[in-house]
């Protein structure tokens, strides 16, 4: 499946001339559109994002502004090249002073804005088992194709680890136009450039997803600031965030039991924060303040969230895809371990298979009920004193197959090894 994503500034001023991709050409006011074109890519899967700094008048609401904006470049586009089939359209908090209109606010709504109408985007593509997103940034201005890039590129990799799916994002821009011609003039030809390949490779883009917010935390860095002048922490407090921040190291460091004890409360922290991106960014509850000065109408957009609080939403989105329970079957174990470490981190992955061998050696003593690792390898030698004091070493080199606070069981039915933490979780988490 193929998506185009381009975001726009003012297109009023834009002039036929003739894009030429990979020997095609095709005659339009937009790279973006004609990038569509060439590539057979639908109007359907053709998404323009658009800025808010793109009305001129009073607005009652952040919806009313969305609303007056699409219909203009709807008739726009229409005006300007009637074979074009409309393409979806998305409007995203923008800032900036203007001739008649000021937009005050934070820059990171727009990054936040298209990380996640991008993601849902993906997560309805009806399970395609490879996806093209063919990202245009030609057009965009100023701020526009940094953020929509860097939002892009972690939703792409957020939906490839959710899924297994493979994601391809393919990055553009034209030849500059310079001068800019008065009129349209087709006669004029500029290339359409690929300057850059990204590949997801499906489940393995969990690792580096992960790693990418446990070495960027800090204890004594907010990501949640303000929102509607509510502090967010009394939701998501700083010991919400390091139960997160623990989830996410154990799981890069291949301990995906710890994430199994901590998925309760995760799951709850990702039903808030996607609900309040859903109702930010999908049903368009920015709280906006539209005001008259003598120079200029002045929108002032009280809705702040930091651009990190994509990345706390991804990392959440993507370990509460992991689906694992706190009494957890071996094998289960190790096809998680190939499904998200083979290839990207392949040492954690062989250190399952070899943990799993060693167990296995003891299996016919395996009770059904919970015993101690350590106690089922040496009987009545091991040392009482130790239960529930992990080595914080062997915890990490053992995959979490630490014998001091590993709880081994065998089914009586199926015969299957389970594997649990029982008492000694809160201990294990305290070494992360």
């Amino acid at each position: 499946m193929d998506i185009l994503v381009a975001p726009w500034g003012n297109p009023k001023d834009w002039k036929v001339v003739t894009y030429n991709y990979n020997g095609k050409s095709f005659s339009s006011f937009s790279s973006s559109l004609a990038l569509a074109n060439l590539l057979n890519i639908a109007a359907k899967d053709t998404y323009i994002i658009l800025s808010s700094t793109l009305i001129s008048d009073a607005c009652k609401d952040y919806n009313e502004l969305v609303n007056k904006i699409k219909d203009n470049i709807y008739n726009f586009i229409s005006g300007r090249d009637p074979r074009v089939t409309l393409p979806n359209l998305l409007v995203s908090i923008g800032i900036g002073k203007f001739t008649k209109t000021i937009h005050k606010g934070n820059i990171d709504l727009y990054h936040n804005y298209i990380y996640f109408n991008i993601l849902s985007i993906l997560k309805n593509t009806n399970n395609a088992n490879k996806v093209n997103i063919h990202l245009d940034l030609t057009h965009g201005i100023n701020y526009m194709p940094s953020l929509a890039k860097d939002a892009v590129e972690l939703a792409s990799a957020t939906y490839a680890a959710i899924s297994g799916h493979k994601v391809n994002l393919h990055v553009y821009n034209s030849d500059p136009l310079s001068p800019m011609p008065k009129e349209d003039n087709p006669a004029v030809v500029l290339n359409v450039n690929k300057i850059m390949e990204i590949r997801y490779d499906g489940y393995t883009a969990l690792l580096p997803l992960l790693l990418r917010f446990t070495l960027n935390y800090d204890d004594n860095y907010y990501i949640w600031k303000r929102i509607s002048n509510k502090e967010l922490d009394i939701v998501i407090s700083e010991k919400d965030m390091k139960k997160i921040y623990k989830a996410s190291k154990a799981a890069s460091m291949g301990l995906l039991l710890v994430v199994g004890y901590l998925m309760e409360e995760l799951t709850t922290y990702y039903k808030y924060i996607n609900g309040l991106f859903d109702d930010l960014f999908k049903k368009n509850n920015i709280e906006m303040e539209c005001n008259n000065d003598k120079e200029a109408i002045i929108f002032d957009y009280k809705t702040k969230l930091l651009k990190e609080a994509s990345l706390l939403h991804s990392t959440l989105e993507a370990l509460v895809s992991l689906k694992v329970s706190k009494n957890i079957k071996l094998t289960e174990l190790e096809e998680l371990g190939e499904k998200y470490y083979k290839t990207t981190m392949d040492p954690l992955y062989a250190l399952i298979g070899q943990e799993k061998e060693c167990l296995n050696k003891y299996k016919d003593d395996i009770p059904t009920e919970p015993i101690i690792y350590g106690r089922l390898k040496y009987k009545d030698k091991f040392d009482n004193s130790k239960m529930c004091k992990p080595n914080k070493r062997n915890l990490y080199a053992h995959v979490g197959f630490e014998e001091n606070v590993m709880h081994v069981s065998k089914d009586s039915k199926d015969n299957e090894i389970y594997l649990s933490y029982g008492d000694c979780f809160n201990e294990i988490l305290n070494h992360i």
